[in-house]
């Protein structure tokens, strides 16, 4: 009876899953008519680029688009990017947020409160670091172009590069398909003042365009650092929007706790083991957490009171909910979610916390919400040991006395 009442994950699926609506491109309406990529390579290494993306949404209406950049290569060095601007062909800038997931800087690009349709132009012009690696006779560029994240068909991708000097001579080559294709639908070779690379058919969804360029030694002053020096200078990118889920969740549950507080305010008054006068309020009191307010309104702990401590670390920055375009096994129309570990929750002080983020991540960065379901039974001993945990800790901060519980269950 306690497992069914208290299974939590399926509670937390059927709140999240009809709540993630992302504007994922409809590959029958929507292309990239073209992608033209202008890579400078500096002396100093950094590499600036200019990305031009006519995107065409035919007639349907999103908000924007997404720019993945990936900040580690396979057996590659980690990398810094720098987004200096992002605006239409006419340099009219567009609103966007950066965040990073999964080792990739993710460019959200549009306003939430604008639909666009047809044809648009996006110029993201941005600067990478520690991407050029040396080698025993030559520097190198690996650089995928286009990324292979675009649901939609890429007609036509092209990257220009240039090198310090326009008398270097320079070796390039290119492929394209899926993440680890060789294939080579493009041709590479030399061009005024540079050389470039052309696909010679459309990329389709996954697909990407990928240049390696061989640089002469003595071109490029500084080549790569060791990762663990990169990561020393890196630091956390500050959102510059705010992303529509991670707006979404608190909002909700800020309105059903208000709303289920005042309902519990009337009651607590009636309710056998109450202890003094309780003054209206439209917040929670301080230190009391949501399940703490679910558990009060009702005298017991539920599974809507347990699901709500992954919510509550969530909106405090403990972890990140992020939602994927994983198909669930089973469940082919549902997308799944990942919960990112930010914080190490050392400084968790409620004991029902301590034990929910120990099952999430124990041992782990991030899980599954399909993994932790599928999984939900190994954990009935934490789950029980949180309603305890919950019950011991309402009474020790007096919202319970000792014999609340038998003289309500009486």
């Amino acid at each position: 009876m306690l497992t069914r009442r208290l299974m939590l994950i399926p509670l937390l699926c059927l709140v999240l899953w009809p709540m993630a609506r992302v504007a994922v491109a409809e590959a029958s309406d929507e292309v990239i008519e073209s992608f033209n990529a202008n890579i400078s390579i500096e002396k100093n290494g950094s590499v600036e680029v200019i990305e031009t993306i006519q995107y065409n949404f035919g007639f349907n209406q999103k908000h924007g688009i997404f720019r993945d950049l990936p900040l580690s290569a396979v057996d590659g060095p980690d990398v810094g990017i720098t987004v200096n601007s992002v605006a239409n062909q006419n340099g009219e800038p567009y609103h966007y947020a950066q965040t990073v997931n999964d080792g990739s800087l993710d460019i959200k690009i549009g306003d939430a409160n604008i639909f666009v349709t047809g044809k648009k132009t996006y110029v993201i012009d941005y600067t990478v670091t520690n991407v050029i690696r040396p080698f025993e006779d030559h520097d190198e560029l690996y650089w995928n172009v286009t990324g292979n994240g675009w649901p939609v068909e890429i007609k036509h991708a092209q990257a220009e590069l240039t090198v310090p000097g326009t008398e270097t001579a320079v070796n390039i080559d290119c492929f394209t398909g899926p993440v680890g294709s060789t294939d080579k639908n493009c041709l590479a070779g030399d061009n005024l003042g540079g050389v470039e690379a052309n696909t010679t058919k459309a990329l389709e969804s996954g697909e990407g365009l990928t240049v390696v360029l061989g640089i002469p030694l003595g071109i490029v002053n500084d080549t790569v650092m060791p990762s663990d020096e990169l990561r020393s200078t890196i630091h956390d990118i500050t959102v510059s929007g705010t992303d529509w889920l991670v707006l979404l969740i608190p909002f909700l549950f800020i309105i059903s706790l208000v709303s289920f507080l005042v309902f519990a305010i009337s009651r607590l008054l009636s309710r056998p083991g109450y202890k003094g006068p309780v003054v209206v309020a439209y917040e929670p009191p301080a230190g009391l957490a949501p399940i703490d307010a679910g558990t009060i309104l009702d005298r017991s702990v539920d599974r809507k009171d347990v699901s709500s401590i992954i919510l509550d670390l969530a909106v405090r920055g403990y972890l990140k909910i992020r939602y994927t375009l994983k198909e669930i096994p089973f469940w082919p129309d549902k997308k799944d979610f990942e919960l990112i570990k930010l914080k190490d929750g050392a400084e968790l002080k409620h004991p029902a916390e301590k034990i929910m983020f120990g099952i999430l991540f124990d041992g782990r960065e991030s899980i599954l919400l399909s993994d932790l379901s599928a999984k939900a039974e190994d954990y009935e001993d934490e789950i029980k040991d949180i309603t305890a945990k919950t019950e011991e800790h309402l009474r020790v901060t007096d919202y319970f006395d000792a014999g609340a519980k038998d003289k309500a269950d009486r």
